[in-house]
C-alpha cells in the first residue's frame, strides 16, 4: 500500500520495485528511476481528475522528473542472482505558485 502525505512536499511511501537481475552495475539507478516514477505517477493519479490523469501520463517527461524530487529514502534493498527489490520513500517538491 502506497501513502501519500503532505507538507512543503508530498512524500509516497512503500513504493516497491522488483527486477530482474542480470549483473547490470546501474540496475539500482535503473529501479530509483522507476521508484520516483511510480511516484509521480501515484500521486497524480490522487490528485488530478481523470482526463487530466490521462492527459499529464501521455506528456510525462521522465527526464525532467528528477527536478521534483526532494529526497529518496531506501527503506529495504534485496540483490539475488535472479533479482534485485527495493522498498523506497520518495519525496517529491511542490510550489503554491
Amino acid at each position: 500500500m502506497v501513502w501519500i502525505f503532505s507538507r512543503n512536499y508530498f512524500s509516497i511511501k512503500n513504493i516497491e520495485i522488483k527486477l530482474e537481475f542480470d549483473n547490470d552495475k546501474e540496475i539500482r539507478n535503473l529501479a530509483i528511476e522507476k521508484a520516483q516514477s511510480k511516484a509521480l505517477v501515484d500521486l497524480s493519479g490522487k490528485l488530478l481528475s481523470p482526463n487530466d490523469y490521462e492527459i499529464f501520463l501521455t506528456d510525462m517527461d521522465k527526464k525532467e522528473l528528477s527536478y521534483l524530487v526532494e529526497s529518496i529514502e531506501f527503506v529495504d534493498e534485496t540483490i539475488t542472482e535472479k533479482y534485485y527489490k527495493a522498498i523506497f520513500n520518495i519525496c517529491l517538491l511542490y510550489t503554491s505558485d
